[in-house]
């Protein structure tokens, strides 16, 4: 029996951390049909229509609110627009966070991707937060470290103290 050779990867992901190329990383790739027909982004902010580049007046009578029956107020630039976007996801997304060790850590990630033009996103918090889920994850399907715990538990020639290199699946 021969045995692994070190160093050696033992599990390599399938999606990247990072990936730019993967296909939810993609901008501006999807038409306004598209988006409004196969996701049903209609009306995607009380605030502003980014379809006309155009504000929503707030109307005082309430049953004016239900689809297409909004007013659209001044014309604004792209830049305006993304602005109050983000501004509204912002504070929206405080309902998902609102107490915890990483209630500021959404915020931050919003903020990181409305201004930092691409570069990776990274925080101790949510490093902390990733191995926190990792250690906590008991799912037997779905659980990457439970998995390769399993597979190294099985294969490992103990008597021996090796990995034998034809357990490896390439």
């Amino acid at each position: 029996m021969s045995a692994l050779e070190f160093p050696c990867i033992i599990f390599k992901t399938k999606r990247r951390m990072d990936d730019y190329g993967a296909e939810d990383m993609r901008c501006g790739d999807l038409s306004e049909a598209q988006l409004k027909t196969h996701f049903r982004l209609v009306d995607v902010s009380a605030k502003v229509n980014p379809y006309t580049l155009t504000r929503i007046i707030p109307s005082s009578q309430p049953q004016l609110m239900f689809h297409g029956s909004r007013e659209e107020g001044e014309k604004i630039t792209r830049q305006e627009c993304a602005k109050i976007l983000f501004n509204e996801f912002r504070h929206l997304s405080q309902s998902f966070a609102m107490y915890g060790p990483y209630k500021h850590l959404i915020e931050k990630m919003i903020t990181h991707m409305q201004s930092s033009n691409g570069s990776a996103f990274a925080s101790v918090h949510l490093d902390a937060a990733l191995k926190e889920q990792i250690l906590n994850d008991r799912s037997p399907d779905n659980s990457s470290r439970l998995l390769l715990k399993t597979v190294l538990d099985k294969n490992i020639d103990w008597e021996e103290k090796c990995y034998p290199a034809e357990k490896i699946k390439s």
